[in-house]
Parts: structure tokens; C-alpha cells; sequence
């Protein structure tokens, strides 16, 4: 090295001087915080817990049914089977009410078949009734008159009541027995319709005879009555003012009907003496008037039955008119 570079050298020298120094004391530094780590006691390692097993969750038994729950469980299945009961009794009725609108259709399209057969017949001229000649003939007209008589009145009552019967059937049944003594029908079932029947006419007895009464009171609404008395309301058709005196004779003129206009009984100027040997009914009628006086009584065929004789064909509850006039 030349004396000329030695300035150089220094120079430099002097530069690096501190950076040496700035070095060394870094690594005195470092092997001193070395010596540290290497005293200082040495630190566990923590392993990791290990994680608890999902356990299931018990199941707790449900108690068992208090004693009153059980009891609204037996009458919930007991209604319910009352139910069920209800329901088919239901449907069996319904049942039973398509079958009769059936067989009543099927009736009332038999009805119109035969209605309509019946327009296209010609019409049968009716004979004339041939009249009895013998006392024979003319004895046994009479009973089978009277004995239709007796029918009559049953037959209304039927109808009435809203039953329902074959008048040919009726009639065939009558000839059938008259002439053979002899049936179609066993004597059992005969037996049996018959109370079905008489059953059925008692039943409906009562609102027949309110039917009655209503016929009865529309005659007489707002009308002033002479004298009610025994079920008989008396009104004065041509007042007078002589009543008749005990025994004294007199022309009586009688007429009794239905409201229908049935005759029941009827009889002109008949000579009678005003006593209590009259009947009931002619007897209070002849007390209310005179000479000359016309009176009349209205009732129902029931309340009078016990004391004025009245024919098996007059039903109970017919409305009665008595008329009676004094010449």
C-alpha cells in the first residue's frame, strides 16, 4: 500500500467504525437474551381436554290415566256407540219412508192408468131398479137396506178417519159371504184388520168430534139461544107469545136432519097432547113455544143419542137440526 491510499484507508475505516461497533453490541444482545431463554424453567404443554359424548336424552314413562279422565274416555266410546245407534236407526227409517213413497207412487200410477182406461170405456148405462113384488121380495129388500144402512155409517167412518178401502172389495166380501158362507181371507187375518181398523177409528174419534163441534158453533155464531140444555141449543125461529098449557092438544109438525140434509125423522100435523109422556126432545121443543111458534135445535149426534133415537147410519159426531113448528 502506497503512502498516496493510506488517507483513503482511514477515511473509510473511521466510516465503519461505528456500524462494527452497532454489531458487536447487537450480538451481545442476542447472546445474552439466548443465555435468558436457556434459565428459564420450562413450560407444560397443555393437551386438549378431550370432548364428553353426546349422551341421548331420557325418556320419562307418561303416567297413567287419572281415574277421572278414563271415566270421560268410557262415556265419550258410549256416546259415540249412541251415536252409531241413532244413525242406523235413521237410515232404517229413511229406509222404510222411500219404500212407502215408492208403493205410494206405484198406487197413485195404478189409480191413473185405471182412471185413464176407465175414460175410454164407454159409459153403462144404469138399469132401473126392478121393484119387489112378493112379501118375500119385498121383506128381504128391506133387510138388505137396513143392513146397508148399518154399513153406511161405518164405511163414513173409515173414510173419515183417513183410511183407505176397496168398495168393490167391500161389496165382494159381502156377496162372498151371503151367498157361500165361505172367505178368501183366513179368519185370523180378518180378525186381526178388524182391530187394526176399529183401532185407527177410535184414535181419530176425538179430532172428528172437535170437527164437529167447529161445524156446530159456525151455525150458531152470534145467534141468541132460547135455552141450552143436555148438549141441545134451542132458538126461536117464529116466536110467539102464548106458550102452550100442560095437556093441551095440538097439530106438531117435525123434521130432523143432518147438516148434510140426511132425513133422520119427518112428520106433519100430528095430533099431540103437550105432556111428559112426549119425547125428551119434542118435549123441551113444545115448552119453548105455542100456537103458531116454530122453534129449532142444534147438536151434536153424541149428546143426544141417550134420549132421541137416532139410526145406526148417523155418526157421532153428525150435526143435528131438530125443527118443530106448532100450528
Amino acid at each position: 500500500m502506497t503512502q498516496r491510499h493510506l488517507p483513503f484507508v482511514l477515511f473509510f475505516t473511521a466510516l465503519l467504525l461505528p456500524a462494527l461497533a452497532s454489531a458487536a453490541a447487537e450480538d451481545d444482545m442476542l447472546h445474552a437474551f439466548g443465555d435468558a431463554a436457556r434459565t428459564l424453567p420450562s413450560v407444560p404443554v397443555k393437551n386438549p381436554k378431550p370432548q364428553p359424548k353426546p349422551v341421548a336424552p331420557k325418556i320419562t314413562p307418561k303416567p297413567a290415566a287419572q281415574p277421572e279422565i278414563q271415566t270421560q274416555l268410557n262415556q265419550l266410546r258410549a256416546q259415540i256407540i249412541e251415536l252409531e245407534k241413532q244413525k242406523a236407526a235413521l237410515q232404517l227409517k229413511n229406509e222404510q219412508q222411500e219404500k212407502r213413497l215408492q208403493a205410494q207412487q206405484a198406487s197413485s200410477e195404478k189409480l191413473t192408468a185405471e182412471l185413464e182406461t176407465a175414460k175410454k170405456q164407454p159409459a153403462v148405462v144404469a138399469q132401473p131398479l126392478a121393484e119387489p113384488k112378493s112379501d118375500a121380495e119385498r121383506d128381504g129388500y128391506m133387510l138388505g137396506q137396513s143392513i146397508a144402512s148399518n154399513t153406511v155409517v161405518q164405511l163414513q167412518m173409515v173414510k173419515d178417519s183417513g183410511l183407505t178401502i176397496s168398495l168393490d172389495q167391500m161389496i165382494a166380501g159381502f156377496t162372498t159371504q151371503l151367498k157361500t158362507g165361505t172367505s178368501a181371507m183366513s179368519s185370523e187375518e180378518m180378525s186381526r184388520r178388524y182391530a187394526v181398523m176399529q183401532d185407527a177409528i177410535n184414535k181419530n174419534m176425538g179430532s172428528l168430534i172437535e170437527k164437529g163441534y167447529a161445524q156446530l158453533n159456525k151455525q150458531l155464531d152470534k145467534r141468541k139461544t132460547l135455552l141450552t140444555q143436555n148438549g141441545v141449543r134451542w132458538f126461536a125461529v117464529k116466536p110467539v107469545k102464548t106458550k102452550l098449557i100442560p095437556e093441551q092438544q095440538v097439530e106438531v109438525s117435525v123434521k130432523i136432519t143432518t147438516l148434510g140434509g140426511k132425513v133422520i125423522n119427518d112428520f106433519a100435523n100430528d095430533q099431540v097432547a103437550f105432556d111428559n109422556n112426549l119425547p125428551p126432545l119434542l118435549y123441551e121443543g113444545m115448552s119453548l113455544t105455542g100456537a103458531g111458534g116454530a122453534v129449532e135445535g142444534w147438536a151434536l149426534a153424541k149428546d143426544i143419542i141417550e134420549r132421541e133415537p137416532l139410526p145406526p147410519w148417523v155418526a157421532p159426531y153428525d150435526v143435528i137440526h131438530y125443527q118443530l113448528a106448532i100450528k
